[in-house]
Parts: C-alpha cells; sequence; structure tokens
C-alpha cells in the first residue's frame, strides 16, 4: 500500500488512495523504534483505535471508508 506523507508540527498525514478490500491498514514506516505515536484520526471521520508495534501502525478503517473508493487521510500525532 502507497501512502504520501506530510508533516506540521506535532503531526503527520498520511494520505492514500486506495482502500484495502480487508479494511486493515499497516504503515511500516511508523513502528514504534522510528515514532511514538500519540493518537489516529481519519480526516472527515474522526478517531479511531490503532496498535504500534515493531512492525508498524496498525488500525482498521471503519465501514463508511472500507465501502468508499475514494481513498483516505490520517492525521496522526506524535509524541
Amino acid at each position: 500500500m502507497d501512502f504520501w506523507f506530510t508533516q506540521k508540527n506535532d503531526f503527520v498525514y498520511a494520505m492514500a488512495l486506495v482502500v484495502p478490500k480487508d479494511g486493515i491498514v499497516n504503515i511500516q514506516s511508523l513502528n514504534q523504534n522510528k515514532a511514538k505515536v500519540k493518537s489516529v484520526e481519519i480526516l472527515g471521520v474522526g478517531r479511531i483505535d490503532f496498535h504500534q508495534d515493531n512492525h508498524g501502525l496498525q488500525l482498521k478503517l471503519p465501514q463508511k471508508i472500507q465501502n468508499s473508493s475514494l481513498g483516505y487521510a490520517l492525521k496522526i500525532k506524535l509524541s
């Protein structure tokens, strides 16, 4: 899965044009060894639960996003 990133202050924004069929997202470049994630929000939807470990930042997209073909943007707060 391809992501485009930008950053402003303590926030990283990750944008994806393709929604995975199973709704499971893993951003390997945001593993706990490289950055500590404090919260994750899907723009236009709100905060979502996530898990971060050595393999990356994992989350499950809500059904509203899974049923869309428009892609999505994540607002990720770093600590």
